[in-house]
């Protein structure tokens, strides 16, 4: 009998020690095998990552290389406001002004291509707030819609109306996403006019000012070489208003409204 249950202690310490081999084997081997799957998963995710990339890139105007300019007007309250003065020697992104009341748009930086290049962009390199319901004015006065009165009883709200070219006689009109609205001329020899308008609720089309373009048709028409950098050509006070050349004369500026149209940015 003590024969027989030695023998079945043996035996039984025999089999539970193959156990425990065979379960340090089977987590010896469940390492390298979760390993090849963190691998194949970072594989993957890398893979998919970059054909994304790919099928979202933003192919459209301005890019790289580009040169673009626009016009633009503050128009608060019925009166126009000086232009943003020039900040091209700190310019960060290739978005500025020379304070000429051009939007000079020469991206550098692909943050400011495409779709990126927009009044968001443009108002950022300027160091001016500029939101749905802010409007930051150079001289530091900070307006808000629904709260700023142009008169008493009568709060303000902010728009953009953009002409979509030197030709265009109608505005686009936008009330909401002001810092998506594109900077997207792309054609040569063209350029687009924007008022940033802040006027009563209600306040007619019609009674928005489509900026003067007869400085941005000068200087587009012109070749690079020959375009003023930091200051307006004589006869313009670079604010948006000709002045007069040296013979008196006034550049032609269609003031024409017809049907607007109004849209969201974005």
């Amino acid at each position: 009998m003590a024969k027989s249950s030695s023998a079945k202690k043996v035996n039984k310490a025999a089999a539970a020690g193959g156990g425990r081999s065979a379960r340090r084997s089977d987590r010896s081997l469940m390492f390298p095998v979760a390993m090849a799957v963190v691998v194949l998963v970072g594989v993957v995710l890398v893979f998919l990552g970059r054909q994304e990339r790919v099928t979202s890139f933003d192919s459209s105007a301005p890019q790289l290389g580009d040169h673009f300019h626009s016009t633009y007007e503050l128009y608060v309250c019925g009166e126009q406001v000086d232009p943003i003065p020039n900040d091209s020697a700190d310019d960060r992104t290739g978005v500025h002004t020379h304070g000429d009341s051009l939007i000079h748009i020469h991206p550098f930086v692909t943050t400011v291509t495409g779709t990126g290049a927009n009044l968001g962009a443009f108002f950022d390199e300027v160091q001016l707030q500029f939101d749905d319901n802010t409007l930051e004015l150079p001289d530091g006065r900070i307006l808000e819609s629904g709260k700023t009165e142009c008169a008493p009883g009568e709060p303000g709200v902010l728009k953009v109306y953009k002409w979509a070219s030197v030709s265009a006689q109608a505005p686009l009109v936008f009330e909401d996403n002001l810092r998506q609205v594109r900077l997207d001329q792309n054609r040569p020899g063209e350029g687009q006019l924007f008022t940033i308008a802040f006027m009563p609720e209600g306040t007619p089309v019609d009674e928005i000012p489509r900026p003067d373009d007869a400085y941005l048709r000068e200087y587009i028409g012109l070749p690079p070489a020959d375009q003023p950098l930091d200051e307006a050509p004589d006869g313009h006070d670079g604010t948006g208003t000709d002045t007069g050349g040296a013979d008196g004369t006034t550049g032609d500026s269609s003031t024409t409204t017809g049907d607007t149209t109004t849209t969201t940015a974005g």
